[in-house]
């Protein structure tokens, strides 16, 4: 069996034993890179940390901050109470506040996803 089969065996079977999927698919590259002669083993090294250095990751963490802070300071409340005054008269009054209210709050943030995580 090659060396490929034997990452994805081993990477299947520790996601079916629950282990986190951010170390399954550590674990089966580091034994496609150290099993596999042709490649050196600080490409893995470089890989590794070149991935985790990517300037777009940084946007997760602070758009989760600036939910909180949303959160904490009422923001969000205020925001809804205000959907909910503009679609009371609306038939579906909480579906109606939920798009509004994911409509402001993507406007607010420049990003869908981004709203989904505030």
């Amino acid at each position: 069996m090659n060396i490929i089969g034997i990452s994805c065996i081993l990477l299947l079977v520790m996601l079916f034993l629950k282990v986190p999927v951010y170390i399954s698919v550590l674990a089966a590259s580091a034994i496609y890179f150290l099993g596999n002669p042709a490649t050196n083993a600080t490409i893995f090294a470089q890989q590794t940390l070149a991935g985790a250095q990517g300037l777009s990751l940084l946007a997760i963490p602070f758009f989760v901050m600036a939910g909180v802070f949303m959160n904490y300071t009422g923001v969000t409340r205020r925001i809804m109470d205000c959907c909910a005054v503009l679609t009371a008269r609306m038939p579906g009054g909480l579906a109606q506040v939920n798009i509004l209210l994911s409509t402001l709050m993507g406007g607010l943030s420049g990003s869908s996803l981004s709203a989904a995580a505030m």
